[in-house]
């Protein structure tokens, strides 16, 4: 679930009240922990929100401006060596660069 709901406001521009909805919801999941020094892929410090997988010995943290608390990015990696990877290895990071709504379906916001 934790995931599921870190794809939505990843990829999602929600209204507000949805988007508090789905924090709420994301702590009330077992597991689920602050990370106070979160970065995300280009290397942008902020608060964390994670929880660690234990069956597949993985991390993911929301990484979320310190300031306005928009979401920065996100990143996961491993816990602890496995056959794909050692401690530390980072499985996967996006960064947040800028979030736009358009009025009409197949505009880009860089074309208006």
């Amino acid at each position: 679930m934790f995931e599921q709901i870190g794809y939505l406001i990843g990829e999602t521009v929600l209204p507000p009240e949805t988007a508090a909805a789905l924090y709420k919801a994301a702590a009330l999941i077992p597991g689920v922990t602050e990370a106070p020094d979160a970065v995300d892929a280009l290397g942008r410090h902020g608060v964390g929100i994670a929880r660690e997988d234990t069956r597949h010995a993985t991390r993911s943290e929301w990484v979320f401006d310190p300031q306005g608390l928009s979401l920065l990015g996100s990143r996961t990696y491993l816990t602890k060596d496995t056959e794909i990877g050692r401690k530390g290895a980072l499985l996967d990071a996006d960064a947040v660069l800028k979030r736009s709504v358009v009025d009409k379906g197949g505009v880009r916001p860089q074309d208006q």
